[in-house]
């Protein structure tokens, strides 16, 4: 009785070691020799992909693994600009320059050493600061130093002035026009008195929108940086244009701005500056009427008065001239397109 029960228990634990091994076998079926079974991966449903929205115009957009190259961000995005740039490394005399610093908060931190006779003085404009640096129509063709420094960055450019040529004009004028105007100390002391101090001010905001205009139409009769020679005595370069045109004709602004001067003087006439902002002024002179006054705001092609011949003058026309800070500049530059700052 004890043999028959020892042996079913021997049957009994071989049959369940031949399952366990039969088990082990069917559960490692497929698996790498030392790597433990790999459970079947969660139910992941075929249903079809929704399209994309549509694009613009009706068209669907393409589905695809690939990343559009426009919204791939490369390292030069990550990159802040820093330190300071110049909108250009040539120049004509009668010219300006755009220098822009990237990564400066303080206006006052920044410092440039040149020489060209005009302190930089740099505004916040959006995301960076800018200054305007004008170059006289006097300075002689050559390479010339400029320095900038500020909390994060000290550089050095050189600069290439550009050789120009001014012509000469020959005026015949009345003696006593020319003796009470421009050989007049008393009306060249009242010009410096009341106008040149304007030229040192500017408000802290770019008002111009987009080239400027010309404000009268005329015939240049005398262009910018001209030599004169009046009843045989030479004199100062021309610092802008003259647009003759019939008396009467009015005179537009060239660009949004503030009336900073608006008065007769014996010099110029009946004149008026209008400031643009960041140093940047339009100058307009020999009006026969003015309809501004000191402090009003005027927008791009705007009346301001009408042509005339006061002051040292032949004959109706506009004297119309640019200046940046103190040194008057090309009109030209500003009728052709808008300073980029």
């Amino acid at each position: 009785m004890k043999i028959r029960w020892l042996l079913s228990a021997v049957a009994f634990f071989s049959l369940l070691s031949y399952l366990g091994v039969w088990g082990y076998f069917m559960l490692t079926r497929g698996a790498e020799p030392g790597e433990l079974p790999v459970p079947d991966p969660p139910f992941v449903s075929s249903a079809p992909i929704e399209p994309a929205s549509e694009a613009a115009g009706g068209e669907q957009a393409e589905v695809s693994g690939v990343v559009p190259e426009s919204s791939v961000s490369t390292a030069a995005d990550l990159v802040e600009k820093q330190g300071i740039e110049l909108s250009a490394s040539e120049v004509d005399p009668g010219g300006f320059l755009v220098l822009t610093v990237y990564d400066e908060q303080d206006p006052q931190a920044v410092t440039v050493d040149h020489p060209f006779g005009v302190t930089v003085r740099f505004y916040p404009v959006r995301d960076h600061l800018a200054a305007l640096l004008p170059v006289k129509y006097t300075y002689e063709p050559g390479q010339y130093l400029i320095t900038a420094s500020g909390e994060n960055f000290l550089e050095s450019f050189t600069v290439t002035v550009k050789d120009r040529d001014f012509p000469t004009q020959e005026l015949v004028v009345e003696q006593s026009t020319v003796d009470s105007t421009i050989n007049s100390s008393s009306a060249n002391e009242e010009y410096y008195a009341r106008v040149q101090p304007t030229k040192f001010q500017s408000g802290d905001q770019a008002l111009w929108e987009g080239a400027f205009l010309l404000p009268v139409e005329g015939r240049v009769t005398t262009e910018f940086g001209m030599q004169r020679i009046t009843n045989g005595v030479p004199g100062e370069r021309h610092g802008g244009i003259d647009l003759a045109a019939p008396l009467g004709t009015p005179v537009l602004a060239a660009n949004t701005g503030r009336v900073v001067f608006a008065d007769l003087i014996a010099l110029t006439g009946n004149t008026v500056c209008i400031d643009h902002g960041l140093g940047l002024k339009s100058w307009y002179y020999h009006m026969d009427t003015l309809s501004v006054e000191e402090g009003q705001m005027v927008q791009r092609g705007e009346p301001i008065g009408t042509v005339g011949s006061t002051g040292f003058s032949t004959g109706p026309h506009l004297h119309f001239a640019v200046s940046v800070w103190n040194i008057y500049v090309d009109p030209q530059l500003v009728f052709d397109e808008a300073p980029a700052i």
